[in-house]
């Protein structure tokens, strides 16, 4: 029997297989209901001209050659160079940092780091883990949001 996730679960964003979109099918998915697009690198806008709210990802885990993970170093880099990105200025500043993950995909050592990866960040008092119905909102993350969990 096929299982469908609640209603409130959903949101009208679109992820591409392998996070690549044709800019011209891009431009028609707000007519087709669409709110958000995701895909790869950092975003050059909070919304594209199609008017699609993008939230993209950074982090890539899979070597798709030898289809395994890319190692803690590889994965760590990219990490900090999008970090490292918006703090410069060189990357829109409010596009949370996004970990690519692919579940039917991962070799024990890809689900090592990610489940260290979510562990650190969860409890580091820099960073913050943000619902994607947050993320993908019309307006965005606050202005000045830095992903840093707010102080208790």
């Amino acid at each position: 029997m096929k299982k469908q996730a609640p209603a409130r679960l959903l949101l009208d964003v679109m992820v591409p297989p392998w996070n690549r979109i044709d800019p011209g099918v891009a431009a028609g998915l707000h007519a087709l209901g669409f709110k958000g697009l995701s895909t790869d690198k950092p975003r050059r806008a909070l919304h594209d001209p199609a008017g699609l709210v993008r939230a993209n990802t950074h982090i890539e885990t899979i070597d798709w050659t030898n289809r395994r993970f890319i190692g803690e170093k590889s994965a760590l880099r990219q990490t900090v160079r999008h970090l490292s990105a918006r703090r410069r200025g060189q990357a829109d500043g409010g596009e949370p940092t996004g970990l690519l993950t692919h579940h039917l995909a991962h070799d024990e050592a890809g689900w090592r780091f990610i489940d260290r990866f979510l562990g650190f960040t969860a409890g580091h008092p820099g960073a913050s883990w943000l619902d994607a119905a947050r993320v993908f909102r019309p307006q965005g993350l606050p202005l000045g949001h830095t992903g840093a969990a707010k102080p208790q």
